[in-house]
């Protein structure tokens, strides 16, 4: 007897940061940016100095909730059978997490997921 096929979809290391801005600085100098503009209003014009988008940035930035949204769209097109949610889903300021902000990141990805 031959089984039905499954198809899994595994999500880890989404990294949410609640606190991602757009148009913030993308190296700021600590492990995690994106969260603040640049000093002066006319950096944003200066190419040299690298600004998030909407939807993320290369660099030392982490997921905006826009890219989670957009990622729970897709993931429901796939139609998968079951999804394996592995966790490490907060930012990477770990020094300034408490137990409660941890499950509160966890719980906004979860529900994020279900409303797709």
């Amino acid at each position: 007897m031959k089984g039905k096929t499954l198809k899994a979809l595994q999500v880890t290391d989404i990294h949410l940061d609640l606190n991602y801005k757009e148009n913030a600085t993308v190296e700021c100098g600590i492990p995690l940016c994106c969260h603040e503009s640049p000093k002066n209003k006319y950096d944003i014009f200066n190419p040299e100095i690298k600004l998030s988008g909407k939807y993320g940035a290369i660099g030392d930035c982490d997921c905006s909730l826009e890219v989670v949204e957009a990622f729970s769209d897709k993931a429901k097109e796939l139609e998968p059978d079951f999804i394996l949610f592995t966790g490490d889903n907060i930012a990477h300021n770990v020094w300034e997490d408490t137990q409660e902000e941890v499950v509160y990141y966890t719980r906004t990805i979860i529900d994020t997921m279900e409303r797709s």
